[in-house]
């Protein structure tokens, strides 16, 4: 069973009782789909439980115009098939709602043959109109926006709402990361258009030849190859997938990730490098050698140790003063020494 795509909470369709009111859809309520999965509209319309609501798709030579029902609440859903969607070209869909509003007449209505045989138009009971099928019809944003501007109209009380999503064909994209360090955990992330909660299944093995197929450590056998399963998130404009994989016990080398749709069978490939782990230098500290004249005129050796981190206290000044003192005192009794 595939998973339904749901238009986001932030476009969620919400009918206000006032007349001309339109939630036009801007660049980031834009939602792309793969052809071939449904697409719900859920929404609330309050006041029409007896009449429902007329939903209306424009695209490139498609339109359609059909009557939703609506909950004893006021809440609706609105279904676009998994089979419409797969037979429509790639491209921009507008979805209006329409509501009939105080009046309970829906005052925008489709009529055949009109204004002559072969054609089909949305018209007005305030009297405008626009062709939808036949010589002369509009498709696309222009027959959406010719909708609008009848229902925007000051001799009717319709309100709507639109919304606006693109078909394509389904694909799968990574993030450009494509070197990590072996024994690391690979966190792998990208966008596609497939439906929300739609099943991924992943593979990671090593390139052909590039690789031992397993290696032994401490006399346990890693291997290098590992498959799983990952579940389409919810992102704006794309959803979202990621995975996850543990390196431990892995060569460096060459490896392919792959990872597609159970239902769509589309796939997307990736090489990953794993490269050997670097090791920090330890820095450890260093006798130094210092010369300094003893009492008598010899030289004494004295070994100190510094550390790379550490840092000298500074001298107390008595204490400065104290060794000067000492120093005098053994120089003057080293004189008075050889004097005798």
């Amino acid at each position: 069973m595939r998973a339904s795509a749901i238009l986001p909470a932030g476009i969620i369709i919400l009918l206000l009782a006032v007349p001309g009111f339109a939630l036009a859809a801007s660049g980031d309520d834009m939602k792309f789909y793969a052809s071939g999965d449904p697409v719900y509209i859920r929404g609330e319309a309050p006041g029409s439980q007896s009449t429902g609501l007329t939903a209306w798709i424009f695209g490139q030579n498609y339109w359609s115009s059909e009557n939703v029902n609506t909950e004893s609440d006021g809440s609706y859903t609105y279904e676009i098939g998994s089979g419409l969607t797969g037979s429509l070209s790639s491209g921009q869909y507008f979805v209006i709602i329409q509501h009939p509003m105080y009046n309970g007449v829906f005052d925008v209505t489709v009529r055949e043959g009109w204004p002559s045989s072969g054609q089909t138009s949305a018209v007005s009971t305030a009297g405008g109109s626009f062709v939808i099928e036949g010589q002369g019809k509009l498709q696309g944003s222009a027959a959406a926006y010719a909708l609008m501007n009848l229902l925007d109209s000051q001799n009717i009380d319709d309100t709507y709402t639109v919304t606006t999503f693109f078909l394509e064909e389904p694909w799968l994209r990574a993030d450009e990361t494509e070197a990590w360090q072996a024994g690391s955990i690979i966190e792998l992330e990208g966008t596609t258009n497939i439906a929300q909660g739609e099943q991924l299944v992943y593979t990671f093995s090593p390139v052909s030849g590039d690789i031992p197929s397993s290696k032994q450590s401490g006399g346990t056998a890693y291997t290098t190859e590992m498959a799983g399963k990952s579940t389409v998130e919810y992102g704006m404009p794309y959803n979202l997938w990621s995975v996850d994989i543990d390196t431990e016990g892995m060569e460096p080398g060459t490896y392919i990730f792959t990872i597609e749709a159970v239902s769509e069978g589309n796939a997307l490939q990736k090489y990953i490098t794993l490269y050997e782990p670097v090791e920090t230098p330890q820095i450890t500290a260093k006798p130094t050698s210092q010369e300094s004249a003893g009492p008598t005129g010899t030289k004494m050796t004295v070994e100190t140790t510094t550390a790379a981190t550490a840092t000298q206290s500074p001298v107390s000044p008595v204490l400065a003063v104290v060794s000067i003192f000492s120093a005098l005192l053994i120089g003057t009794a080293g004189r008075s020494f050889r004097r005798r």
